[in-house]
């Protein structure tokens, strides 16, 4: 009896480890396929367009077009090269200082087709940063929110718990959205963890000044905003209790091309 009980142990043991082996490779596997589209995703990179001529962007641009518009047009490119070449559900590039966060954006018809997809449609464990499907595309939204994986290695969305630190919170407060017409800066002035059913926060249409006034209450790290801005809200998983999501939150200040 004794050596049976021994070899059910055993038995178990070698599940226990073969399940987590698997799980292991699983995550480095997400981790390698997560670099791997970031690497293929340099040439399209938005600080890169800072060294590209006109005439290698070559843009058709009829005479009855403003000079915005052109400007407008020569900004688009990488975009519409990225919907062109890779997929046509990416609206544009998310980038802030001195975090790993500097993806493409894209939306679907739901949010949840991009939760283990990257941005060329295969299945990926680190998923892709995407917009909520309710927000409109061009950042026009009260509220426009932004969903990503909070992955180990701070890969995706990451770096957003390090909001949590007053510290970073007051010095990398600030990003860029590039998006098909135009750039948005973004301001932080936000740090939260809400629940993942929050009602306000996880609301595109929201009172303007029922949803600051809530921020305000309610947020761990907060400045005073540009009530007059929209808002962008990054949103990611957190484990500070069941259903607990971590957000950041940022005016949008659109500053044109580029």
């Amino acid at each position: 009896m004794k050596r049976v009980i021994q070899y059910l142990f055993m038995a178990a043991l070698t599940v226990v480890i073969c399940i987590s082996g698997f799980k292991l490779w699983q995550i480095s596997k997400g981790y390698s396929q997560e670099a791997d589209v970031k690497r293929s995703m340099l040439k399209y990179h938005p600080a890169g367009m800072a060294d590209v001529s006109e005439e290698d962007l070559a843009v058709d641009v009829s005479e009855e077009d403003s000079a915005v518009d052109v400007k407008e047009a020569i900004h688009n490119k990488f975009v519409t090269d990225l919907q062109n070449e890779i997929n046509r559900d990416i609206i544009g590039w998310l980038a802030i200082p001195n975090t790993l966060i500097d993806y493409p954006i894209v939306r679907s018809n739901d949010n949840n087709f991009y939760l283990k997809r990257d941005v060329y449609g295969n299945q990926s464990a680190a998923g892709s940063l995407f917009m909520d499907y309710r927000c409109d595309a061009g950042l026009k939204s009260g509220n426009t929110i932004i969903y990503g994986h909070k992955m180990k290695n701070n890969s995706m969305f990451g770096d957003l718990p390090h909001y949590a630190d007053q510290w970073i919170f007051e010095n990398y407060n600030t990003g860029t959205l590039y998006l098909k017409h135009t750039t948005y800066t973004l301001e932080i002035f936000a740090y939260m963890v809400v629940n993942a059913d929050d009602s306000v926060i996880y609301n595109p249409t929201a009172d303007k000044d029922e949803f600051y006034e809530y921020v305000k209450e309610n947020a761990f790290n907060f400045v005073n905003p540009d009530t007059t801005l929209n808002v962008i809200t990054l949103s990611t998983c957190g484990y500070d209790f069941n259903g607990a999501r971590i957000v950041v939150l940022a005016n949008t200040r659109d500053i044109g091309p580029v």
